[in-house]
């Protein structure tokens, strides 16, 4: 079998499902292993979850449907690369100052309700 003659839609079935089992893999992870995703690694999460939903649809569409959810999984897949190699960047090179300022629950505590008073 020649990889050039496998269907763009077959293709987007194997990426939904390869990307499917990345997902049980990092569940697997956080809830049987124990290990707490960081904020990065959620960030990671989400974008492969935009992978395997733009890889369905895409995988039931043709033409220009095709196209363009080509075009946004591979913007999504790219955005998740980034943050990947920012998140590796940063174990390899972590700054020597750190200054990211508080965490955006901390953040949402003290920032004042905009709910009218009774």
């Amino acid at each position: 079998m020649n990889l050039s003659s496998v269907s763009p839609q077959r293709w987007m079935l194997l990426i939904a499902l390869s990307g499917i089992g990345m997902l049980v893999f990092g569940l697997y992870l956080q809830h049987v292993v124990g290990l707490n995703p960081c904020p990065m690694c959620i960030v990671q999460r989400y974008a492969l979850i935009g992978v395997v939903v733009l890889a369905l649809v895409g995988w039931r569409l043709r033409g220009k449907g095709l196209a363009a959810s080509s075009l946004l999984l591979t913007l999504t897949a790219g955005f998740g690369a980034f943050t990947a190699a920012r998140q590796s960047w940063l174990q390899w090179y972590p700054p020597e100052v750190v200054n990211c300022g508080r965490d955006f629950m901390a953040w949402s505590k003290t920032f004042p309700s905009t709910a009218p008073s009774p």
